[in-house]
């Protein structure tokens, strides 16, 4: 029989790339969007690899009715959406896509940071209702040599910084996991987070979600910073405490927020965030160009074909997986 890969929360209107790739590779190829756990399970039950995106939360019931499957390929960066720890207990590869759309979150990242200073769709708003005033645009401050702070220094972070340094900003830093060069090469400070919320015009997130940065931005983050000051996160709505950042909107403890992630999205009518003029908020589209797209699809297809022909994958999230006896890929060459 042929081996088996089945994507079951695809966010693609096309997969032309999987077809042509698994075809050639001789695997056979399911795509179907899938509610729940049991309708996962039912899906997948005879697969060799899962492939998912961020609809569904790939828990240990899921990974563990899967008897058949080697690998959880992830369609991007950020694994907060598989029980890691499970698929490693039960042999699971999990691999993820490290390098993507890397720029086009960092452009919005920049994006956001420039219509919240600027008070772009405020004033875009206005005039498409008739009101041409340039005085809400009141208060305003230039960029240059306003102070942008970079919470997690990672490969998104980095992009952000130099994009960020064109403009004239100065640049903090806050990532207990990267040596000092690596600020330096961006022109970036490191200092601790408490010192770059209290020095900071701007304060950009670029962490992934993991137990350790869940509600990294509370009250207590939110009232050190500056009153004048702007909250951005293309990172994940989790590292932002929503109570806490409506509290922050409504006593103006801070000046507003660009935000492409939210807690609980998609955003309801009612969110309460929704409420605010000062809070820019896009639909969790940081990822998207089409160019990103078809480079996402490639690329996780070819780690499946990778991995069930015995080779590394180009990322692998749990790789001491590979040393456990009942790992279901044990001899993986590359």
């Amino acid at each position: 029989m042929k081996p088996k890969a089945v994507w079951i929360d695809p966010p693609f209107a096309a997969f032309t790339p999987e077809e042509r790739i698994f075809g050639e590779a001789g695997i056979e190829f399911v795509y179907r969007p899938c509610e729940s756990e049991d309708e996962i399970i039912e899906v997948a039950r005879d697969a060799d690899a899962l492939m998912v995106s961020l609809h569904n939360y790939i828990s240990r019931r899921i990974l563990a009715g899967l008897p058949k499957c080697k690998v959880v390929v992830r369609h991007g960066i950020g694994v907060d959406s598989i029980d890691v720890a499970a698929a490693t207990e039960l042999g699971i590869l999990v691999s993820n896509n490290p390098t993507y759309c890397l720029e086009e979150v960092a452009d919005l990242a920049i994006g956001l940071l420039l219509a919240c200073a600027r008070k772009i769709p405020l004033l875009s708003q206005a005039v498409h209702a008739g009101v041409w005033d340039h005085k809400l645009a009141r208060p305003g401050h230039r960029l240059q040599g306003s102070t942008l702070g970079v919470i997690g220094l990672g490969r998104i972070g980095r992009r952000v910084a130099r994009r960020a340094s064109s403009f004239g900003l100065r640049l903090l830093a806050c990532d207990p996991y990267i040596a000092p060069t690596v600020a330096t090469e961006v022109g970036a400070t490191l200092v601790p987070r408490e010192e770059l919320l209290r020095q900071s015009d701007f304060v950009t997130i670029h962490t992934p979600l993991t137990p350790e940065t869940r509600h990294l931005i509370g009250e207590r983050e939110l009232r050190l910073m500056k009153p004048t000051a702007y909250l951005i996160n293309t990172a994940r709505g989790d590292i932002v405490d929503t109570n806490a950042l409506v509290r922050a909107l409504t006593e103006k403890w801070i000046a507003g927020v660009g935000l492409d992630v939210i807690e609980g999205e998609p955003a309801a009518s009612g969110h309460p965030l929704l409420r605010f003029e000062d809070a820019i908020i896009t639909p969790h589209v940081a990822w998207y160009s089409e160019e990103a797209s078809l480079e996402l699809q490639e690329t996780c297809a070819w780690d499946v074909v990778r991995v069930l022909r015995g080779e590394r994958p180009l990322s692998m999230v749990n790789p001491e997986v590979l040393q456990r006896p009942n790992c279901r890929v044990p001899k993986l060459r590359g």
